[in-house]
């Protein structure tokens, strides 16, 4: 309950079933108990486990990278906006009040650039099928991963390999955990943004092409280096 000073938490749809200590305190005994090594699935915190060994994000760059072909069912209007898209799974994110990643903090970033006469708009997916996201992904400017939770997951992977700028809040313990578990990566091409830095944040990316380019570039080159499923 305070991860983040409580930020994470309170803005979580999950319920007691998934965030309950006791039972999941049960589950890692268990696993320790009858466990040498654990294979990770992609998480980088392996506090709570004796072993973990496994590659940090792997992806199919064949399948996302830049000018992927799109199925005319899935081909956007042509526009002069610079599209700004921030996806996610309602389920347990937008729930009584609650969203884990921010998402009314981006569109009223968003609104407010629109506001102001800067071609944008904002590219909302919500429960697209994971076969057909990359459709989408691929057609976006800028990418907003969250702004909340803390960290960048499947979005963010796939977007960067898109060679996209991604815009993420990335929580500094983590950052130190993942450097220290991973020292294979020296940096992450990341653009760092919080609920209150957001509209500066996409202001900069809007109006500095050549940021906003070099940013996506960088991302490509970063996930060539360190997501390649080859």
């Amino acid at each position: 309950s305070k991860l983040d000073g409580g930020n994470v938490c309170g803005n979580c749809g999950w319920g007691p079933e998934v965030c309950n200590d006791e039972k999941n305190v049960a589950r890692f005994d268990l696993v320790r108990r009858y466990t040498d090594m654990v294979v990770g699935t992609g998480s980088h915190d392996s506090s709570q486990l004796k072993m973990t060994h496994f590659k940090y994000k792997s992806l199919d760059l064949d399948q996302w990278k830049p000018g992927l072909e799109i199925p005319s069912k899935h081909c956007l209007p042509e526009t002069d906006n610079l599209r700004i898209l921030h996806a996610f799974s309602a389920n347990n994110r937008d729930h009584g009040g609650k969203n884990i990643k921010g998402s009314p903090f981006i569109a009223a970033a968003i609104d407010r650039l629109k506001d102001e006469g800067y071609p944008v708009e904002y590219m909302h997916l919500t429960d697209v099928p994971s076969r057909e996201m990359r459709y989408y992904q691929v057609q976006a400017d800028i990418v907003v991963e969250q702004l909340i939770y803390g960290w960048w997951g499947s979005t963010g992977v796939e977007t960067m390999a898109m060679g996209k700028p991604v815009v993420c809040y990335m929580r500094e313990s983590w950052k130190e955990l993942f450097f220290k578990t991973f020292p294979e990566y020296t940096d992450l091409p990341i653009v760092e943004a919080n609920v209150q830095t957001i509209y500066k944040v996409l202001k900069k990316l809007v109006e500095d092409k050549d940021y906003r380019e070099r940013t996506g570039r960088d991302a490509r080159l970063f996930a060539e280096q360190h997501f390649d499923v080859k």
